[in-house]
């Protein structure tokens, strides 16, 4: 299913990705407007995936924070699995720099993001990310932060199927507070996705259709 669905998204042309990318702005624009939300998480779009960048501008003219990922491992030397990810907070693309995967990923010096849960009251640092050496700590609610998410696969009813590594299902289960939006190209919605025991189900997708 991965690699048909890779496939539909790879032929799709650069206009189209373009109008159906603003589709999705404007979806990600009305969720956020509805909900309680003060902070996002985002992505900078890799090929031919649904490019939010209007978003996160959207965002910044309106004093939103935001933050994007980085890939912290690829791999844990000591237990062989996947690596994690940390989310940063940005406020320029300027601060971003080709990094693993080839995406496009927050430099060195930028704030790291550290999630806290409302009824807690303390962070939750799952992957290690606020112990990165001198780095300064930006601090997220999980209930008010709403999650830009990429993919692959998507269904209607929040199913998703990224590229594999699982970093976002491990990012999600150590932050289930998080509003989970998933951004998808009409290319990209399948009938159903059976989910795996470790896969988290999304809360809304926002669709270019």
């Amino acid at each position: 299913m991965r690699k048909k669905y890779m496939s539909k998204r790879a032929a799709m042309t650069a206009d189209e990705v373009e109008k159906s990318s603003k589709k999705v702005v404007d979806s990600l624009i009305r969720i956020f407007g509805s909900g309680d939300f003060e902070t996002v998480l985002a992505y900078y779009p890799l090929g031919n995936e649904v490019d939010v960048t209007g978003f996160i501008e959207w965002c910044w003219e309106r004093g939103v924070e935001v933050g994007l990922p980085k890939v912290k491992n690829t791999v844990n030397s000591v237990s062989g699995k996947m690596g994690d990810m940390c989310f940063y907070r940005i406020d320029s693309f300027a601060q971003l720099s080709k990094g693993t995967f080839n995406v496009m990923e927050p430099v060195e010096g930028v704030p790291v993001i550290s999630l806290i849960r409302s009824k807690m009251n303390r962070a939750v640092d799952a992957e290690g990310c606020a112990k990165e050496g001198d780095r300064s700590t930006e601090v997220f609610v999980e209930e008010k932060t709403l999650v830009a998410t990429p993919g692959v696969v998507f269904d209607r009813e929040g199913g998703r199927m990224g590229y594999g590594k699982g970093y976002y299902d491990r990012f999600f289960n150590a932050h289930p507070g998080l509003f989970k939006v998933g951004c998808a190209h009409p290319c990209q919605l399948a009938p159903h996705i059976e989910l795996q025991p470790h896969d988290v189900r999304l809360d809304a997708i926002a669709t270019g259709d």
